[in-house]
């Protein structure tokens, strides 16, 4: 895989804590190659096909580990990865960073703890290995990246002020496309939502250069909802609708579900309640996952009472 640095944005955002970056996921590129199968049935179907812990076999499970970590299949995710902890001397260095990586941040859904803060720093310890072997700088938006997961804010701001100046004279939009979404998070983390706002603004325009649908959906839907969460309602709804665009698919149906609940709540903050209650009836309420039931249903009895005191 070219390198796996891995988006909690809708996973974080919505608890108003702290986010990971987006990847360009190898494996959308991957699946092009499909025809009328899932993407997952299509790779797990190629996986088998390949000898294990071949070259081939690896690359093809690193697609298979980006795609449940893209989705948010936390369980899954360490299902297969525990078995191949184990084989980590046999792995390439690259490889083992990405275990540890989705490890670390799938334990901190599903636990335990301590457990993930565990392989959070050996992902750490690999990751600036490969960096100084390397001297890749999005290897350092990596290792800022899990600080900021867990907490270590003002260590991952450090880290990225090394990364900007060291790397000043880049032109590589996805490494300033990374380095403006990590300084956004450490920015929301301290709750600084005006800073936020202008690293996300400045991270969107490096996605819209970049032009990827995974890419942008994600630096929309973070500018979206750093602006909800800072009052800027009106220009929120801009970039909720323009999300909408990029959860088309039937794989992001969940996350379509969210954005029409975001979207619809700013638009009520807005006391435009007809087209709050336009996007909020097309919410599949059997999508809504556990920690959005609580503002789903607190908007549906808003509606409700304007509805009926109309």
């Amino acid at each position: 895989m070219n390198r796996f640095i891995a988006f909690f944005a809708l996973y974080f955002l919505s608890q108003q804590a702290a986010l990971g970056a987006e990847h360009i996921s190898d494996h959308e590129t991957y699946c092009a190659q499909k025809t009328s199968i899932s993407c997952i049935d299509f790779i797990n179907k190629r996986l088998s096909e390949k000898e294990y812990l071949s070259h081939d076999w690896l690359k093809i499970k690193s697609y298979q580990l980006d795609y449940l970590y893209d989705f948010q299949k936390f369980e899954q995710l360490v299902v297969e990865i525990e078995p191949l902890l184990a084989e980590q001397s046999k792995l390439p260095p690259i490889f083992c960073a990405q275990l540890n990586f989705y490890y670390a941040k799938s334990l901190q859904v599903v636990g335990p703890e301590a457990k993930a803060e565990l392989y959070a720093n050996q992902t750490v310890v690999l990751l600036e290995g490969l960096y100084e072997a390397f001297g890749d700088p999005l290897r350092v938006i990596e290792l800022a990246n899990m600080q900021v997961v867990f907490g270590h804010t003002k260590r991952a701001y450090q880290i990225l002020l090394m990364a900007q100046n060291r790397f000043a004279k880049s032109k590589d939009p996805n490494f300033l496309y990374e380095l403006n979404e990590q300084f956004a998070n450490v920015f929301f983390g301290w709750n600084n939502l005006e800073k936020a706002v202008e690293h996300r603004i400045t991270a969107l325009e490096y996605a819209r250069i970049i032009g990827h649908r995974g890419k942008m959906r994600i630096a929309l839907g973070n500018l979206a909802r750093t602006l909800q969460l800072n009052n800027q309602f009106n220009e929120a709804c801009r970039y909720f609708l323009e999300t909408l665009e990029y959860v088309e698919e039937p794989e992001l149906a969940s996350f379509r579900v969210m954005y029409l609940l975001r979207l619809s709540q700013s638009l009520y903050e807005l006391h435009d309640v007809q087209s709050s209650r336009y996007y909020f009836h097309q919410i599949d309420a059997a999508l809504v996952k556990d920690n959005y039931k609580e503002e789903y249903q607190k908007l549906e009895n808003g509606l409700t009472h304007h509805l009926a005191n109309g």
